[in-house]
């Protein structure tokens, strides 16, 4: 799964993403292509301003597995 944000809010409107269930809050920084695999679980936090959030996300679906660069652990 993968998500962009066009324009971003200002304020709040981060990403949250939950590894090894914990929260993580990721700050969006707008034409970042931001992915992870599909089964984490993961939300939008809520903005604080009224400005409309343009968000573009897709999945991508291979026979293959992903592997971590670092610790060579597959996804």
């Amino acid at each position: 799964v993968s998500t962009c944000y066009i324009d971003p809010p200002n304020e709040g409107g981060g990403l949250e993403v939950f590894f090894n269930e914990r929260p993580l809050i990721l700050n969006i920084e707008p034409n970042i292509i931001y992915m992870f695999p599909a089964w984490m679980l993961h939300r939008p936090t809520p903005q604080k301003d009224n400005n409309i959030r343009i968000c573009i996300n897709w999945g991508y679906e291979s026979i293959l597995r992903p592997i971590h660069k670092i610790t060579s652990d597959k996804w």
